[in-house]
C-alpha cells in the first residue's frame, strides 16, 4: 500500500509527517511531496529541519498529481482551495474504481471561514475533524446542503497526543510568546502586543521572556508576516531578560512555564505538555481570531498576566479540543480510517460527493468565473460604461 502526502508550508509538513508516521506504522509506504508550481511553496531548509526528519521530494504540480493518481491514498495538506483543486485534478487523472482514497484534515484550530474551509475539503473520502464543535457544524452543513457526511471523522488534531498532561505548578521562570504573522491584523495592534510583552519583562526581571516569531526574516509561511518582531525590537531598548528566539516551537514549548499567544495552535501543543497558557486578549475581535477561544477560560489581558492572574482550561473546552482522550491518538485515528477505506472496511464517498449538487454547482461557478476573468471578457469600467450607453440607446430607439 502506498500513500502520497503533499505539503506546501512548514506547519502542513509537520502535520503531514505525523500522519505519515502513523501510516508507516500500519505498513504503508509514504511518498512525501512538495509542489513547486501551482501552489505556495514556502519552505526553507531550516523550516524543514525544524518540523521533520523527512526530506520531501520537490516536483511541479502536474507530477505530484500524477504520483497521487497512481497511489492507494493521497493526503494534500494545503489550504482549502488548493485541497479542492488537487482533488479535482486527481479525479480528472483517474477512472472510477481506480482512484486513490482521498484524505484531508486541518493543520490547526479552525477559527475562521469554517463552512467554506469544510466545503473546500469535503471531496475527501476521509476528512479528519479536530474538535467536537467542528464535527457538529460540518455535519449540519452537509445535511442542509444535501451532501453525505460519512466521510467526517472526529480524530482530533494530528499534532496532539491522546490526552493533555496535567497542568504544571510551581514558579514561572520562562515565558514564551508565540507570535503569529498576521495576528493581530494591524501593525499598530501587533506593536502593542510586543510592547505588552516588553512591559511584562520589565515587571518580572527574574523571568526569562522569549518572543518566538513564526518564522525568520526572509522565510515565509502560508500567512505572510508584514511587520516583524525584529523590526520592532530595533526601535526599542529591550531589557536583558527579553530576547527574540527562533528555536523550533516544540523545543521552546517544552521548556516554558507559561506560553502566551493571541490565537496560535501552539497553545494546544503547550497544553498537551502541561504548560500554563494565556490567550492575550487586550483586544477581542475577529482580526485577532480569539472570539472562538472564549470557552477556553484562558483569555487574559496583559495586566492580568503580569499579575499572574492565570486561568485553567475549562474541562468542556479540553474535551472539545482533545476529543481522542478515550482512545487512540489523533494521527493514529486518521491513519487507521485511511487504511480501512483503502482495504474496503469503510466506504469511499468521493464519487458521491463529486456528483452532489453542491460540488456540481461549485465547478460550474468556478468555470464561469474563469471565463469571466479571461482576457477580453473582463468587464472593465470602460466596457461597463459602453454597455450602459448601448442599453440607453436601445431604450431611446425603442
Amino acid at each position: 500500500m502506498r500513500a502520497v502526502v503533499v505539503a506546501g508550508f512548514d506547519s502542513s509538513l509537520k502535520y503531514g509527517s505525523r500522519v505519515a508516521d502513523a501510516l508507516e506504522a500500519r505498513g504503508v509506504e509514504v511518498d512525501l511531496r512538495v509542489p513547486t508550481t501551482g501552489a505556495p511553496r514556502l519552505l526553507s531548509d531550516a523550516q524543514i529541519a525544524a518540523v521533520t526528519g523527512r526530506r520531501p521530494r520537490f516536483d511541479p504540480w502536474p507530477e505530484v498529481v500524477a504520483a497521487a493518481a497512481a497511489a492507494d491514498a493521497v493526503l494534500p495538506v494545503l489550504d482549502g482551495p488548493n485541497v479542492e483543486r488537487f482533488f479535482r485534478d486527481v479525479h480528472a487523472a483517474t477512472a472510477p474504481g481506480r482512484r486513490p482514497v482521498m484524505a484531508a484534515g486541518y493543520v490547526g484550530m479552525a477559527l475562521y471561514d469554517l463552512v467554506s474551509g469544510y466545503l473546500g475539503r469535503s471531496l475527501a473520502d476521509v476528512l479528519a475533524v479536530n474538535t467536537r464543535g467542528d464535527l457538529a457544524l460540518f455535519a449540519d452543513a452537509a445535511r442542509r446542503l444535501g451532501m453525505p457526511d460519512g466521510n467526517l471523522l472526529l480524530a482530533g488534531l494530528a499534532l496532539l497526543p491522546t490526552t493533555p498532561a496535567p497542568q504544571r505548578t510551581g514558579p514561572i521562570r520562562t515565558v514564551v510568546l508565540t507570535d503569529q504573522p498576521t495576528v493581530p491584523r494591524t501593525e499598530a495592534d501587533r506593536v502593542l502586543l510586543w510592547d505588552g510583552l516588553l512591559d511584562y519583562a520589565v515587571r518580572h526581571p527574574d523571568r526569562t521572556v522569549l518572543l518566538k516569531p513564526r518564522h525568520r526574516p526572509g522565510e515565509d509561511t502560508f500567512h505572510r508576516m508584514r511587520t516583524s518582531p525584529e523590526g520592532w525590537a530595533a526601535t526599542r531598548r529591550l531589557p536583558p531578560n527579553l530576547r527574540i528566539d527562533h528555536t523550533p516551537v516544540e523545543t521552546v514549548v517544552q521548556r516554558a512555564d507559561l506560553l502566551l499567544t493571541v490565537s496560535s495552535t501552539a497553545a494546544l501543543e503547550a497544553i498537551a505538555h502541561g504548560v500554563r497558557v494565556a490567550f492575550v486578549a487586550d483586544r477581542v475581535d475577529d482580526g485577532s481570531l480569539n472570539p472562538p477561544l472564549l470557552p477556553s477560560g484562558l483569555l487574559r489581558r496583559f495586566d492580568q498576566i503580569a499579575a499572574d492572574d492565570l486561568g485553567s482550561p475549562e474541562p468542556a473546552w479540553i474535551d472539545d479540543v482533545f476529543p481522542a482522550h478515550d482512545g487512540a491518538a489523533p494521527a493514529d485515528r486518521f491513519a487507521e480510517r485511511i487504511v480501512d477505506v483503502v482495504q474496503g472496511r469503510s466506504p469511499r464517498l468521493h464519487d458521491a460527493l463529486w456528483d452532489s449538487g453542491v460540488h456540481e454547482s461549485r465547478r460550474r461557478t468556478e468555470a464561469a468565473r474563469a471565463a469571466f476573468a479571461a482576457p477580453g471578457r473582463r468587464l472593465t469600467p470602460r466596457r461597463l460604461a459602453a454597455g450602459g450607453l448601448r442599453r440607453a440607446l436601445r431604450l431611446v430607439e425603442g
